[in-house]
């Protein structure tokens, strides 16, 4: 066997690997079918972080704990995408309320990757038209970075019209924060809001359920 295919074989073997650990990580959570498709292999972590929400305030990753948090990351210059992701905001809170109307109800958090334009005042305007509840946040390039990097995710500023103007690639991904402050689901577009609402019941009592195995182990 050539040094190349023994290379391209052992390559090859890693990735089989890789993928069967991955699996293999997935079934020992047993995790209900409807689910597997959302649920993060294994929660992350938000980088520690100092952001700025659409008031003015500090916001750091301990913020994010506490409860459940929908969040996205966006701009407010975007010409969809933005706007889909908050109108399913918009249906996600409603169709939640009508579902379970005890539930303590989650929070939605918009992170603009486009700082330079985003200021608190301008997230705050933007936000208002969709629901005064929802919640904007802002940074330096290199805080947005390092906290899409934790979440495996990125944005790629285009390159300005002769006008100055310029559009930013981003995910669409919807990311669900369990009340740890992880990365616990991840829901990637088309989405449908009604199964979304359906889904996060069954994610609260898989997260219990965890919570409650991890605790028991530590005893």
């Amino acid at each position: 066997m050539t040094k190349r295919r023994w290379l391209g074989a052992v390559a090859l073997l890693l990735l089989v690997g890789g993928v069967l650990w991955v699996q293999t990580a997935m079934d020992k959570r047993a995790l209900p079918d409807g689910l597997r498709a959302v649920i993060a292999s294994g929660p992350m972590k938000f980088a520690p972080v100092q952001l700025t929400n659409q008031h003015g305030q500090t916001v750091t990753e301990s913020w994010f704990t506490g409860q459940w948090t929908f969040f996205a990351f966006g701009f407010t210059h975007c010409p969809d995408v933005c706007i889909a992701t908050l109108t399913q905001f918009v249906e996600i809170k409603k169709a939640l309320a009508q579902r379970h109307p005890k539930m303590a109800p989650p929070r939605y958090v918009f992170i603009s990757v486009d700082p330079e334009r985003d200021t608190p005042a301008r997230l705050a305007t933007y936000l208002s038209a969709f629901d005064r509840s929802f919640i904007g946040m802002t940074g330096t390039a290199a805080q947005i970075e390092a906290l899409e990097r934790s979440m495996a995710t990125f944005h790629r500023k285009q390159t300005p019209s002769a006008s100055g103007d310029y559009q930013v690639s981003h995910s669409g991904e919807i990311f669900l924060l369990d009340p740890a402050g992880r990365v616990y689901a991840r829901f990637v577009p088309p989405l449908e809001t009604s199964v979304v609402a359906g889904q996060l019941n069954s994610i609260m009592t898989l997260y219990a359920r965890e919570t409650e195995q991890r605790l028991a182990s530590r005893t």
